[in-house]
């Protein structure tokens, strides 16, 4: 018992950063890949379904060229469903690029993250050399994100980096709470990640 505590402690204080490396934290714990269970990124457990094999398969003969580097195909009908410009949809390979591109694009004086969240949420801000404030979401609480609280906090000019639902807290923010809490401060920013 003592030996499994210690192992879960050092995979919660474990450097690794983002989430899925399950080979790096195979070979740090001692074990195989295989005795793992990773919840750290979005990724079936189950694998591929049976379907996209044979789906893959199909359009093999399509990856003999580069694919559109301006996704104008994927943006286009992006725009339609949600009826903007396609000007305003922005296409990348993963949350993660988008929001290394976010400080460069939005210039916050600051950015503002519930704790514990998505480690890169963080990272970004440091690598951009912005301040960083984390607002602690409290396990008592269900670490739930208390919007009011959040709104005395944020000020003008800054980036505030929500996930609904939180990896690694499974938590939802009430969409009318979020969009209250936006309206309350209009010269701050919000990145509401959905990804998870």
């Amino acid at each position: 018992m003592k030996g499994d505590m210690e192992k879960s402690r050092f995979v919660q204080n474990s450097t690794t950063g983002h989430g899925g490396d399950v080979r790096h934290m195979a070979s740090e714990l001692g074990v195989r890949v295989e005795e793992l269970l990773d919840f750290s990124a979005n990724i079936n457990p189950l694998g591929p379904p049976s379907w996209l094999r044979s789906l893959i398969a199909r359009e093999l003969d399509r990856v003999t060229h580069y694919p559109d580097p301006l996704a104008l195909k994927l943006r286009t009908r992006a725009a339609t469903h949600f009826v903007v410009p396609v000007e305003s949809v922005l296409a990348a390979n993963g949350t993660t690029e988008l929001l290394y591109l976010l400080p460069s694009v939005l210039q916050p004086k600051r950015v503002i993250v519930p704790c514990p969240s998505y480690i890169d949420y963080v990272r970004v801000a440091e690598l951009a050399e912005v301040d960083v404030k984390t607002i602690e979401l409290l396990p008592e609480q269900g670490f739930r994100l208390d919007c009011d609280s959040l709104a005395d906090q944020v000020e003008v000019g800054d980036l505030v980096i929500i996930g609904s639902p939180n990896n690694p807290t499974a938590t939802l923010v009430d969409y009318e709470d979020l969009r209250s809490l936006a309206r309350s401060v209009p010269g701050a920013d919000f990145l509401v990640d959905e990804a998870f």
